[in-house]
């Protein structure tokens, strides 16, 4: 939306995305999609993504990620095998590395310097959009909603209500 109906909208915010997903990314997401077409329970499943969303800080505390397990675990509509596939497709086939130049600020970039997900391409979007403010975690992961909820949604308010 922010390449093509750039007009509809006010202030734009991405956080830890990607221009184009990495190999590496990808190849975690088919092995997801092969554990879970071999049954491998949820719990696993989401032991298995734990590292690659959180930060090596966060994964120190063993209490948080079992409440996160836990959390998710309980949570009444997980996403479908359809849906985790379908979006993985949408994924896997996104590349905005010749036009994510086109959009145009203001916008907030958010990115954290332990997203092995998406790793330097906030910092690469911000500074090819004109009026684009960067804002980087430290020592956070691809989730830093999760990891540092306070402090990003501080982040948003002040920039939507400076």
């Amino acid at each position: 939306m922010a390449r093509y109906d750039r007009d509809k909208l006010g202030k734009i915010i991405i956080s830890n995305s990607c221009i184009k997903l990495r190999n590496t990314a990808i190849y975690f997401e088919n092995f997801m999609l092969h554990l879970i077409r071999e049954n491998v329970s949820r719990k696993t499943l989401i032991e298995a993504k734990v590292p690659w969303i959180f930060s090596s800080a966060y994964l120190e505390n063993g209490i948080i990620i079992d409440e996160l397990v836990r959390l998710q675990l309980n949570y009444p509509h997980p996403q479908t095998f359809n849906g985790f596939k379908t979006q993985l497709e949408a994924l896997f086939k996104f590349n905005s590395t010749s036009w994510f130049q086109e959009i145009q600020g203001p916008a907030l970039i958010i990115g954290s310097d332990e997203d092995i997900l998406c790793p330097l391409d906030s910092e690469r979007l911000a500074s090819h959009i004109d009026d684009a403010k960067f804002v980087e975690f430290h020592r956070v992961g691809h989730s830093p909603m999760i990891e540092k909820p306070h402090d990003y949604v501080g982040i948003i308010a002040n920039y939507l209500n400076p």
